[in-house]
C-alpha cells in the first residue's frame, strides 16, 4: 500500500495535502513561467530588505516544484540576507524553507536538524502559531520515513496547539493527519471516524484544498480496507479538480490511487493505463517520496500481469529509493536527532529552574551568612572547573564518534551511488537505440564523479572537503578508460593549485568538469588525430578559475544557446556557483568558469 493524505503545513502554502499530494503545483507551464520572470524581475527591482526577503521565500518555493538545487540557491540567499539584518524570525522562516527543500530532496537528516532549530527558536519566542506549523512539517517528515510512532506525537501536539488557538482548520488538518496514522497501523474503522470529525469541523461548504484533502483520504481508507470500487469513485471524483485547478502532483496521487484501486479490481488494463499517465506526470513534478511509492506500485502491477522483467527492473529502482529515503541508518539517525532535540528541551527546563533555585539560596545565604560568601564562591569554582574539564572530555569523546559518524555517511552515500551506477550499466544492456544508451552512459559517469567525491571525503582526515588536484586526476583517469582514450592520443596537462574545496562546492565542479572532459575526449580528436588538453583550477583574487581547454577540431555549433542536457546542466551548476562561463573556439574548445560562490576548507 502506498502513501496516503497527510496535511503539512509547509511555510510558504499552508495546508498542502502529503505524500500522495506532497507539493502545491497549481499553476500550468506557461503561467509558472510567467510567474518565475515576475518574481525575478521584482527581485531584481525591489528596494526594501524584507520585500526581498520575501521575494527570495516565494523563489525557493516555486523552484522547489521542478529544481531543488535553485530551490536550495534561493532558501540560502534568504538565510544569509537575514542574518545580514540580524533579523531572527526571518532567519527562521528561511531556515524552514531550507528544511522543505532538503525534504523534497531526500535529505532527511538535514531537514531534520533546521526543523527541530527552527521549532526551538518558536518555543522561545512563544509563537505558537508557527510551532504548530512546524510540529506539523517534522510529523509529516517522519510520516514519510514510517516512524508512525514520531508521527503521530507530533501531530497531536500540533492539533493540541491548534485546540488552545481556536484554529478550526489547523484542528480538521490534524484530524486527516491521525486518520492517515491509524490507517498505516490498520485501524481503519477509526482513520474513518477521524475523518468525519474533521469533515463536520471544517462544515458543509470546505475549500477547494479541504474538500481534495478529504477526498482522497476517504478514498485511501478504501482503498486499505480493500472497498476497490468506492476507493475509484473518490480519486476519479478528485481527478477532474486536480486536472482544473493545474496542480500536477494531486494530479498523480489521484492517478496512482487509480492504478490500485483498478489493480485490486483486476481491470489490469486500466491500472496500467493509469500508471502510464503517471510515470509522465511523476518525470517533472514527484519529489522522492512520490517516485518512491510509483516504482513500487509498478513492480506490483507488472508482476500481477505477468510481465516479471519490469516487475523486476521497478522493483530495483524501488529498493534504490528506499534505501536512499527510508534506510534503518537513515532512520536511527533522525531518531538520534529528535532525541536530542528533546534532550536539550529537558536540558533548557532543568537549567531554568536551577537558576530559580540558585537565585532563592544566595538571597537566603546573603542575610544569613554573609561571611560564608569567599567560601561558597571558592567551592563553586572549583565545581565550575571540575565540571568544565568533565565537559571538555564528553565534547572531546562526541566530536570523534561524530567522525566517525560522518565518515560511515560518506561511504554509504559512495555505496549507494555505486549501486545507481550499475543499475544504470544493467539497464543499458537491454537499450538498443544508440542515441538512448549514450545518454544513460553519461548519466552513469556522472554519477561516478559524485561518488569519487564521497569516496576521497571518507577516505581522508578532512571530512569537510577534498584535494582538488587528486580528485582531477582520478576524475580524468576514470574518464579515459571510460571512452578508451590513450595518453599518446590525448596527453592531458594540470594547472591546478593544491586546494582543499568544500563539498557543497566540489560536487557541481565535478559534474561540469565530468561533461567539461567527456566533450572533449568524445569529440576533439576524431579518427586518428592527436593532440593535449589543459585543465586549470585556480584561485585569482575573489574567484575560482575554472579551465578545460584542448587543441582538438572544435565546433561551430553555438553551445551557449545549445539545449542539449549537458550544456543545460552546466548552465543550471554554474548559476548555482555564481559562475559567468565563456567558450573560445578559435583554436580548439575553450572553456572558462570564474566562479565566485565557492568554499575553501
Amino acid at each position: 500500500m502506498t502513501g496516503v493524505a497527510v496535511f503539512s503545513n509547509y511555510h510558504i502554502v499552508k495546508y498542502i495535502l502529503c505524500p500522495l499530494i506532497v507539493l502545491l503545483s497549481s499553476l500550468s507551464t506557461n503561467a509558472q513561467t510567467a510567474l518565475f520572470d515576475s518574481l525575478h524581475s521584482s527581485l531584481k527591482e525591489a528596494t526594501s530588505d524584507s520585500v526581498k526577503q520575501l521575494l527570495l521565500m516565494d523563489l525557493a518555493w516555486e523552484y522547489s516544484l521542478s529544481n531543488v538545487d535553485t530551490a536550495e540557491y534561493y532558501a540560502k540567499e534568504g538565510i544569509r540576507l537575514a542574518q545580514s539584518r540580524s533579523n531572527e524570525r526571518d532567519l527562521a522562516s528561511s531556515r524552514e524553507m531550507l528544511a522543505i527543500v532538503y525534504d523534497i530532496r531526500g535529505s532527511i537528516e538535514q531537514a531534520v536538524k533546521l526543523f527541530l532549530e527552527v521549532a526551538t527558536y518558536y518555543e522561545d519566542q512563544k509563537s505558537y502559531g508557527d510551532l504548530s506549523s512546524t510540529y506539523n512539517n517534522i510529523g509529516t517528515l517522519f510520516f514519510n520515513n514510517n516512524d508512525i510512532d514520531k508521527a503521530d506525537e507530533y501531530f497531536v501536539k500540533s492539533m493540541e496547539i491548534d485546540v488552545l488557538r481556536g484554529d478550526s482548520l489547523g484542528v480538521a488538518s490534524s484530524m486527516i493527519n491521525l486518520a492517515s496514522i491509524a490507517n498505516r497501523r490498520g485501524d481503519y474503522e477509526s482513520a474513518y471516524l477521524y475523518l468525519l470529525r474533521g469533515k463536520r469541523i471544517i462544515g458543509r461548504k470546505p475549500d477547494l484544498w479541504t474538500k481534495r484533502a478529504i477526498y482522497e483520504a476517504l478514498g485511501s481508507n478504501h482503498l486499505y480496507k480493500e472497498n476497490y470500487d468506492s476507493g475509484a469513485w473518490y480519486f476519479e471524483a478528485l481527478l477532474p479538480m486536480s486536472r482544473k485547478s493545474g496542480d500536477k502532483n494531486s494530479e498523480l496521487s489521484c492517478t496512482i490511487g487509480l492504478v490500485m484501486s483498478y489493480m485490486g479490481k483486476e481491470d489490469f488494463s486500466q491500472a496500467e493505463k493509469y500508471f502510464q499517465e503517471a510515470e509522465k506526470i511523476s518525470v517533472e513534478y514527484a519529489d522522492a517520496y512520490q517516485k518512491r511509492n510509483l516504482k513500487g506500485v509498478g513492480s506490483d502491477l507488472f508482476a500481477r500481469i505477468g510481465n516479471y522483467e519490469k516487475a523486476y527492473q521497478y522493483l530495483q529502482l524501488h529498493a534504490v529509493a528506499m534505501d536512499s529515503i527510508t534506510s534503518n541508518e537513515r532512520i536511527d539517525k533522525i531518531n538520534e536527532l529528535e532525541l536530542k532535540y528533546q534532550s536539550e528541551q529537558r536540558e533548557k527546563e532543568i537549567a531554568e529552574l536551577e537558576i530559580e533555585n540558585q537565585k532563592a539560596e544566595n538571597q537566603r545565604n546573603i542575610l544569613i551568612l554573609a561571611s560564608g560568601f569567599v567560601i561558597l564562591a571558592a567551592v563553586f569554582l572549583i565545581v565550575l572547573l571540575k565540571a568544565r574539564t568533565k565537559s571538555n572530555q564528553v565534547i572531546a569523546k562526541s566530536l570523534g564518534e561524530k567522525e566517525t559518524l560522518l565518515k560511515e555517511i560518506h561511504h554509504r552515500v559512495k555505496n549507494n551511488l555505486q549501486v545507481i551506477s550499475s543499475l544504470l550499466s544493467l539497464q543499458s544492456r537491454y537499450i538498443e537505440d544508440e542515441v538512448a544508451q549514450e545518454a544513460v552512459n553519461e548519466g552513469q559517469n556522472r554519477v561516478k564523479s559524485m561518488a569519487l567525491i564521497h569516496q576521497k571525503l571518507y577516505q581522508n582526515d578532512n571530512l569537510m572537503g577534498v584535494e582538488v588536484l587528486d580528485y582531477v586526476q582520478n576524475l580524468t583517469s576514470a574518464l579515459r578508460s571510460t571512452y578508451g582514450i590513450t595518453s599518446e592520443k590525448v596527453e592531458v596537462n594540470y594547472d591546478v593549485e593544491a586546494l582543499n574545496i568544500d563539498v557543497d562546492t566540489i560536487i557541481p565542479i565535478g559534474l561540469i568538469l565530468n561533461e567539461l572532459i567527456s566533450n572533449s575526449f568524445k569529440h576533439a580528436f576524431p579518427d586518428e588525430r592527436t593532440g593535449s588538453l589543459i585543465i586549470g583550477l585556480k584561485q585569482k583574487e575573489k574567484t575560482l578559475e575554472l579551465t578545460v581547454k584542448d587543441d582538438g577540431v572544435g565546433t561551430t555549433k553555438d553551445v551557449e544557446k545549445s539545449d542539449s542536457f549537458g550544456m543545460r546542466m552546466i548552465r543550471s551548476l554554474a548559476m548555482k556557483l555564481e559562475a559567468e562561463v565563456s567558450y573560445d573556439f578559435s583554436s580548439g574548445s575553450s572553456a572558462v568558469l570564474s566562479i565566485t560562490n565557492y568554499k575553501l576548507v
